[in-house]
């Protein structure tokens, strides 16, 4: 370098000065290296690296970023032999390991590996590299796994890399230039796409792209080909119960799934949207466009949500939302033992649904509270009870009832001790706060019988007057009771 010219400052700098110098160094002796010889480190040279497959003519310096090296039959001798990384940067253009026999190993986490061409990987292998930097400007780069699981990857040059076979890895990241998965499946914990001063072209194809904790397409500018791919999120490494995230500004899949607790930041389209617990979509200033929605936990809408149809699976949940335009229909459906809570955000006035004349709506055994409905649909909540400060709804509260205990010792949220009737049969559906219960001379068989509170407990007016064999209630699940009437004693 000509001291004369100007001084680089910092890591970043440096690196793209060695990176410059190297590629002009290996335009002028790119060559072709073949490992031979069986065990050994990557800087011996003088026994590794011979000018031809199986020769024994050696090179006098380790590859450089714009040398091809191959591993071949020629390469080891026995089963188990390994390669090592010794040294902290690896330099290549193209690796390739096809044709190599006796299931080699490659030793290399504490090494960086720096690819400015392809990689071809065979089966049978042990790979073991920390991370690799793919730093390729040409238009057709070609990467093959053939099953073995990646560590981490940095796509940084200005071309494009292509996969030939589905792709594993712990982390990925797409900072420059063009990636394709040309159909392939990907697997990663983390796939994080842009940087905040880059531009990146990313085509998911038809692939199944599967996210274990963090998605990322948000800074810089991303140009991300995902209408047809489907984007599975999931976890199955410690600790299972960590949220997956993922940040969207407003990006396309054919379908996306949530198999764990997730949060999308931001907005996303798709054909279909599927949480099977709970799920946040955290875009208030973002609009999201979905064609069919299945919720099968807590589901907190904080955006504009525009979709066909929306169906939350599970009683007892919550559908939470800010702004929420439904084309065909919506399906909340509790029970009378675990009523749906339908309203707004947290901290948030009111929400707002609107639908359609001829639009369905269906929702049974739900307690609606601020949520505002529009549109033509006949907005009808069956089995409901109204939690206050809602509009434009036909609220149809369940036919109240007084329920007697039966069965002596029990859990609150037994059906089998509740009876339309002292004495009777159980089998009803455990009061709500429209309900009357009475304790009576039928209600313990036994002196102590105790009824046990597994749950909040609610009821309109409750009555122990008659009851016999001074039983107890217990709280056994720091439980608390709540009453909308009267409460009598014995």
């Amino acid at each position: 370098m000509n001291p004369a010219g100007p001084k680089f400052k910092g890591i970043k700098a440096f690196s793209r000065l060695l990176i410059l110098s190297l590629l002009l160094l290996g335009k002028a002796h790119a060559a072709d290296y073949y490992w031979v010889g069986g065990t050994g480190n990557w800087s011996d040279y003088g026994n590794h690296w011979a000018t031809t497959s199986g020769g024994n003519i050696f090179h006098t310096a380790i590859p450089s970023i714009n040398d091809n090296v191959y591993f071949d039959a020629n390469s080891f001798t026995a089963t188990g032999q390994s390669v090592t990384f010794d040294n902290t940067f690896i330099y290549c253009n193209n690796m390739d390991w096809t044709g190599v026999t006796n299931n080699p190993s490659v030793n290399g986490l504490v090494s960086k590996l720096n690819v400015q061409g392809s990689l071809a990987l065979v089966s049978g292998m042990t790979w073991s590299v920390k991370r690799i930097d793919f730093a390729g400007n040409g238009p057709a780069q070609l990467i093959t796994t053939a099953g073995n699981a990646m560590d981490t990857l940095y796509f940084v040059g200005s071309g494009t890399y292509s996969l030939t076979d589905e792709l594993s890895c712990i982390s990925l990241f797409v900072q420059d230039g063009s990636f394709a998965t040309s159909g392939n499946n990907l697997t990663a914990n983390n796939i994080i796409l842009g940087t905040t001063t880059s531009t990146v072209n990313v085509d998911f194809s038809t692939s199944l792209i599967t996210c274990r904790s963090l998605f990322k397409a948000w800074d810089g500018t991303i140009n991300l080909n995902s209408s047809s791919a489907d984007l599975l999120l999931t976890n199955n490494f410690p600790p299972f119960s960590s949220t997956v995230y993922v940040w969207l500004m407003n990006k396309q899949f054919r379908n996306v799934e949530f198999q764990v607790r997730g949060e999308i930041i931001g907005g996303v389209s798709c054909q279909k949207l599927t949480a099977s617990t709970t799920f946040y979509l955290n875009g208030s200033a973002w609009t999201s466009n979905i064609g069919t929605a299945d919720f099968y936990g807590v589901a907190t809408i904080s955006a504009t949500y525009n979709g066909d149809s929306l169906t939350i699976h599970a009683p007892g949940s919550f559908l939470k939302i800010r702004t929420m335009n439904l084309t065909s229909y919506i399906k909340i459906n509790g029970t009378c033992d675990l009523p749906t809570n339908f309203q707004p955000v947290d901290f948030y006035p009111a929400g707002s649904l609107n639908m359609p004349a001829g639009a369905t709506v269906d929702i049974n055994y739900a307690i609606l509270t601020s949520v505002n409905a529009t549109g033509g649909a006949a907005f009808i909540a069956a089995n409901s009870l109204d939690g206050g400060s809602n509009s434009g709804w036909n609220i149809i509260s369940p036919v109240a009832r007084t329920l007697y205990w039966v069965g002596g010792n029990g859990f609150w949220n037994d059906q089998a001790n509740w009876s339309l009737s002292s004495g009777g049969a159980g089998g009803n559906c455990i009061p709500s706060t429209i309900d009357d219960v009475i304790f009576d001379s039928n209600s313990f068989t036994q002196p102590g019988d105790s009824l046990k509170l597994n749950g909040n407990a609610f009821c309109k007016n409750m009555d122990w007057s008659a009851v016999t064999n001074n039983p107890k209630l217990a709280n056994i699940a720091q439980s608390n009771l709540y009453l909308s009437g009267s409460l009598v004693l014995s």
